[in-house]
């Protein structure tokens, strides 16, 4: 008799246990005088989260969005475009942010880069491996900021 219970309970436990609740399904779920929350995602957002190892092709991945890349990212030696080099002011840290933002939206798929190195604010955009790949997009970027300049630099590259 004992062992019918407890053959039972192991039973359901394990019907109940086969079934884990996602992490996105326990903050979408309701609860009575508690507030509701609302997810809005990319579905592969949703199982990266939930635990899910996916792999995007290069095709897939948008341009402009460098958060969507999945996999690894390697460091190389290649060349940036600085479109901003300024002092060591919090003013030429917002100057260095808003010039980047703007070649940025000029040119969403440059990524902008704002470091800085004492004493100097600079932002640097793009991942180019060649210094032709740079100076390609330079003149473009020149419309947008005149001072800009290839300099070398460490890029990023996805895999």
């Amino acid at each position: 008799m004992k062992r019918t219970i407890l053959a039972g309970i192991l039973l359901v436990a394990a019907v109940l246990c086969s079934r884990a609740q996602t992490f996105t399904e326990y903050l979408e779920q309701t609860s009575a005088g508690q507030g509701t929350v609302t997810l809005t995602q990319d579905p592969r957002l949703t199982e990266i989260v939930n635990g899910a190892d996916i792999e995007m092709a290069s095709d897939e991945a948008p341009k402009n969005d460098f958060s969507m890349h999945i996999g690894k990212r390697q460091r190389l030696k290649g060349y940036r475009i600085q479109v901003y080099w300024g002092s060591s002011q919090r003013v030429d840290q917002q100057k260095a942010q808003r010039v980047g933002a703007q070649v940025t939206a000029s040119f969403p798929e440059l990524r902008s880069y704002v470091t800085f190195s004492a004493p100097h604010w600079r932002c640097h955009v793009g991942d180019f491996a060649t210094r032709e790949e740079a100076n390609e997009y330079l003149s473009k970027v020149k419309r947008i900021s005149r001072d800009a300049i290839v300099v070398r630099s460490e890029i990023i590259q996805f895999k």
